[in-house]
């Protein structure tokens, strides 16, 4: 395939036949892309994301016209989704804009704001829709990657780290490999879909062959494709093929949430290419002013007895633990539906100071929650604590809208009363986190409880213009935690650690550091008293990312993961 579409004059794709709605979002891109590529160049080089949450910003901002209701439904759910035909009628549209306008719409941040504006008039657009605009973008990444002196983003390209930190052969002292190149385009590429998962990986050959043939490298024969392998197979070989010869161990940080597996053949330490992605990896492309993540630090700073094996099914490691898991907080989902009884019980166990960045607990929270990056930088700058006050407001705010519909008052009430910690937190922190007090008053303008005799009076215009003063503060750290809050959840160890865990931790499972792994893992223990482990996915633990734990008295020990 690669030798067919790089030497065809033209590549035309069609996915079904044109209707109003697609023939809507093909103008709207074509009206945006005049000012794509040149905002994105600017942000990119920039090295900072633009937060533009409003969709009433983008005349004065962008010099574009502001979109109808109808142009951004449009734009969501047909021209960046997954109906898109770039064959529309009698014309083509060059698939260049549908990428371009994608990324300019993630790094601006308006995808965020269409999603606010369509909630506006109750048109809701589950962020996790998002994926589909996110894939547009990397693959138009990856098409201008593979066309090197000939792209347009030719001087764009340096200032994105593809690969999470990872180094070159040569910057390494060695040699690229080709599992190394494997290993950029399954970052990039990680939870793209494929009707046959094995072409998750297969799919990849043409650009592998491409890219070796520019540096030279030799083709292990026992990559090349074969549907004759079963898909569990396929990705042991590949996964066997990277960690012996890449020299970095971040593919096991790809590895995802056993729920989001597809395959039940594969070792826990090999990723499923296939099955979908949720939320951006903790170790993934960035901007190069994102600094990358090293708790493991780098296996050749390491001994040789340090370097990975594999034997079968077992891949055998060194490493240390963090602790085990104490207890859990809610995932996104529970979050969603007014429980954050868990978070809150978290941040009253711990002690008002973390003492891994003698930061307070409340900011240690949120930024354990972001990975402390703010697409921008590490650690992140652009947001603060009172954003993340916010952030709870708009859950709890949006949550009683809903529940009172849905309800009436007396349920209102009901949660309310359960949500009683946020008053002991409100009292430990002043400023980093609203009491019931709030949520009372708006809903008594909102009508959704009745207001009392001693009460003061609150408008509908009132409770309605501290929603959006919220909604307007929050919507920032909103954006930021789309990418990392989904199938992962928050954890606090027996030892005071607080990680960002995969979504299926449970208390006993244990983090560990893993030499050469560039973020820790939650491992979850065979036996008592084995050195055998499951792996269940990675984890962002707040304090140790720079490799922080790592001291010259570090006992290494052995870990097989299974």
């Amino acid at each position: 395939m690669d030798k067919i579409c790089s030497n065809a004059s033209l590549v035309a794709i069609w996915l079904g036949k044109p209707f109003p709605q697609l023939q809507l979002g093909f103008e709207v891109i074509d009206r945006i892309y005049k000012v794509a590529f040149r905002e994105v160049s600017r942000i990119i080089r920039a090295q900072q994301y633009d937060f533009t949450l409003d969709i009433g910003d983008i005349q004065d901002k962008y010099g574009l016209e502001l979109l109808t209701n109808e142009e951004m439904e449009a734009l969501m759910d047909v021209a960046l989704a997954k109906k898109v035909g770039i064959v529309n009628g009698d014309s083509i549209m060059a698939v260049d804009k549908f990428g371009t306008v994608a990324a300019f719409l993630h790094v601006s941040g308006l995808c965020i704001a269409i999603s606010h504006a369509l909630a506006r008039i109750d048109r809701n657009v589950d962020l996790l829709e998002g994926n589909f605009l996110f894939r547009a973008e990397r693959i138009q990444i990856l098409r201008e990657w593979c066309l090197g002196d000939q792209s347009l983003w030719q001087e764009l390209l340096p200032l994105v780290d593809f690969t999470a930190g990872i180094q070159n052969g040569s910057e390494r002292g060695g040699e690229e490999t080709v599992g190394l190149v494997l290993t950029k385009l399954l970052l990039w590429t990680i939870g793209f879909k494929a009707t046959d998962p094995r072409d998750s990986v297969f799919g990849l050959w043409g650009i592998v062959r491409h890219i070796a043939s520019t540096q030279h490298l030799k083709m292990p024969e026992h990559l090349r494709p074969s549907y004759d392998m079963s898909v569990s197979n396929v990705f042991h070989s590949v996964a066997t093929e990277i960690l012996e010869t890449s020299g970095t161990l971040i593919l096991l940080t790809l590895v995802k949430d056993p729920e989001q597996r597809s395959s039940t053949e594969l070792p826990s330490w090999c990723p499923d290419f296939s099955s979908p992605l949720s939320s951006h990896p903790i170790s993934g492309p960035q901007l190069k002013s994102v600094t990358p993540v090293k708790a493991g630090g780098h296996i050749e700073g390491l001994t040789r007895s340090l370097l990975p094996g594999v034997r079968g099914g077992t891949l055998k490691l060194r490493g240390f633990p963090l602790g085990p898991v104490q207890a859990i907080g809610e995932r996104a989902d529970e979050i969603e539906y007014g429980k954050f009884g868990k978070w809150v019980g978290i941040l009253l166990e711990m002690e008002d100071t973390y003492p891994l960045t003698g930061q307070s607990a409340v900011e240690a929270f949120w930024r354990t929650l972001i990975h402390d990056q703010d697409l921008s930088s590490r650690p992140s700058k652009l947001v603060g604590t009172e954003h993340f006050r916010d952030v709870l407001l708009i859950q709890a705010l949006g949550f009683v809208r809903r529940e009172f519909a849905k309800n009436g008052a007396e349920s209102i009430e009901k949660h309310i009363e359960s949500w009683c910690g946020l008053d002991t937190l409100a009292k430990r922190y002043p400023g980093a986190v609203e009491g019931t007090e709030t949520i009372r008053t708006y809903c008594k303008g909102k009508g959704f409880l009745p207001t009392l005799e001693h009460d003061i009076p609150v408008s509908e215009e009132e409770s309605d213009a501290f929603r959006a003063k919220v909604f307007d503060n929050g919507s920032g750290l909103l954006m930021i935690l789309s990418g990392t809050i989904f199938n992962r959840c928050i954890a606090l160890t027996a030892g005071g650690h607080l990680a960002h865990a995969s979504g299926s931790t449970i208390p006993g499972d244990e983090i560990w550091v893993l030499a050469g792994c560039p973020s820790p893992l939650v491992l979850r223990r065979l036996e008592p008293e084995t050195d055998q482990f499951s792996l269940i996915g990675g984890a962002y633990v707040h304090g140790v990312m720079n490799g922080e734990a790592i001291a010259k008295h570090t006992k290494w020990r052995h870990v097989d993961l299974v």
